[in-house]
């Protein structure tokens, strides 16, 4: 005679087969708090672990690279508030409003405070109350024309203005007052928005901004502004219109001149992303720029961390993928794709068909048709050539 466990245990057996012919064998438990009988399959089993196992493998892998042992409270910014990471690229995306926009066509000067100044403690109206003072101008004219913004991020002033005779006299601003303290600024000109940035590289010391454009001339191109990239021997040129010259002449040479391509402004002084440390606002000199930890030892096992690709190497240094922004289209899809905005701004989608825009766009897709036709007008007559060759020997 069979008892009732083993009554039981059959009434449960057809179970416990159909799911181990589907699943390879099961699991059962006992689950004191509800009291049930759970059945898990060895595969399910199988697949939580291997997942629990690869999660601890990967973060004991991310602390290793970040700092040997150290906790992840150590690095400077790592809980930082006001940033998120961007799973996808592994960035910290700052969720900190942005400064709204200014007009695209005017002409703007900006100006770069002194080391340990927080412009994030001024105002728009404490930076506008200033130049108007600086200038000599009475307050409402000034607001009247000119536009002003405090750019914390960056920790820089910008001044907008449309009208080209006041130009020349912001950007002649030294020094603002605020309050009863007086700082000295160094202002630059931004490049309009019809130009475009190239590099010259072995520029000699002695060539000051001031002077810089009188030894550089570029033939066909006409030069809007130039100065120097910090202390180094390279030079920022920018040129009217869409296209860099690929040679410019510095002082009687042939040099070569490249796009300018962005790079990411990383601070060396407190280790933020977004500014220089020729202007930080706050130096933290016991942090460690190369590992972004708080230490007073001068010698001690420090493992590089890159903030931009969380790859073990420095910051924004040559190795870094992430270190430049990436270089804009070249000239002839610009051109393609201002072309097309012209016809989509004349109404072409809506039916209406401007005869000028059409006659630019057919006039450029000939072009392209007459050169790519005499290419393989000469790679036919090259390989009839080559065929006749043969067939003579």
């Amino acid at each position: 005679m069979t008892s009732e466990n083993d009554q039981t245990m059959s009434e449960e057996s057809p179970e416990d087969t159909s799911e181990g012919a589907e699943g390879g064998g099961a699991r059962i438990s006992f689950d004191e708090n509800s009291g049930r009988t759970v059945y898990q399959t060895m595969w399910l089993t199988e697949l939580h672990r291997r997942g629990a196992a690869r999660k601890k493998k990967e973060e004991e892998g991310k602390l290793t690279v970040m700092h040997g042992a150290a906790s992840k409270q150590e690095l400077e910014g790592a809980t930082s508030s006001g940033k998120k990471e961007n799973p996808a690229t592994g960035r910290k995306k700052s969720t900190a409003s942005k400064s709204p926009p200014l007009p695209e066509m005017d002409y703007k000067v900006v100006y770069r405070p002194p080391p340990g100044l927080q412009l994030a403690q001024w105002k728009d109206s404490d930076a506008a109350i200033a130049m108007a003072r600086a200038m000599n101008i009475p307050l409402k004219d000034f607001v009247n024309q000119v536009t002003t913004q405090v750019q914390w991020t960056q920790n820089r002033l910008l001044a907008s203005t449309p009208h080209e005779e006041l130009v020349d006299r912001l950007a002649g601003i030294a020094h603002l007052q605020v309050g009863l303290n007086v700082y000295k600024f160094v202002p630059y000109f931004k490049p309009l928005a019809n130009t475009s940035a190239g590099v010259v590289v072995g520029i000699t010391d002695w060539l000051a901004n001031d002077n810089i454009m009188e030894y550089i001339s570029a033939p066909r191109h006409e030069i809007v502004s130039a100065r120097r990239l910090g202390n180094s021997s390279a030079a920022l040129l920018h040129f009217k219109g869409r296209h860099v010259p690929f040679y410019v002449k510095v002082l009687g040479a042939r040099t070569r001149c490249r796009p300018y391509r962005k790079s990411v402004q990383f601070c060396r002084a407190c280790g933020n992303i977004g500014h220089r440390q020729d202007v930080c606002p706050s130096p933290k000199p016991e942090l460690c720029v190369r590992c972004g930890i708080k230490t007073a030892e001068p010698n001690y096992d420090c493992h590089p961390v890159c903030k931009l690709c969380n790859q073990p190497h420095e910051t924004a240094s040559k190795e870094c993928k992430r270190r430049l922004r990436p270089a804009p289209p070249p000239l002839h899809v610009r051109q393609a794709r201002l072309q097309k905005g012209g016809m989509a701004s004349s109404g072409t989608a809506c039916g209406s068909v401007n005869p000028e825009s059409s006659t630019t766009s057919t006039s450029f897709l000939d072009g392209i048709l007459r050169s790519s036709s005499s290419r393989s007008r000469s790679r036919s007559c090259s390989k009839s050539r080559a065929t006749g060759k043969s067939r003579s020997r």
